[in-house]
Formats: C-alpha cells, structure tokens, sequence
C-alpha cells in the first residue's frame, strides 16, 4: 500500500518540476533571509499563515496602517 501511495503522489512529475519547486524554494528562503526579522515576521505571518491584518497587528503591536504599508513595500 505505502509504495502505491507513494505512486500516486509522484505520478506526473518529473526532474524538471522537482528542480523549479526547489529552486522556488531557494528564491523564498534568500528573500526572506535578506528581510529584517520584524519584516521577515510579518511576511510569514501573512503570506504563510495567513493571518489577517489586525492580528499581525495586535501580535507586533504595529498599527494597521504600518503593516499595510510594509507588505505593500515587500511586495513591490
């Protein structure tokens, strides 16, 4: 059963998909160790958890507005 499961996990992908994922990976880890750990905080709280605006607010005690702003800055 397991090596069936595993089958049909991996059915379709080949080298060049596992190569760009981990590529995809990289990128993300380099932007994100590039970031100050307040902005690296925040970033993965939205982006990763999916927290809404006011809780990264409430948890960094940052206002709205500053982690609005701060997204918008690390997206563009």
């Amino acid at each position: 059963m397991g090596e069936e499961f595993l089958s049909d996990l991996t059915d379709g992908i080949t080298l060049a998909d596992d190569y760009e994922s981990s590529r995809a990976g990289a990128v993300i880890n380099d932007f994100l160790a590039s970031l100050p750990k307040t902005d690296r905080k925040i970033f993965i709280l939205r982006y990763w958890f999916d927290e809404d605006i006011l809780v990264i607010a409430r948890k960094t005690g940052f206002s709205e507005s500053k982690i609005k702003s701060l997204l918008k800055r690390l997206r563009d």
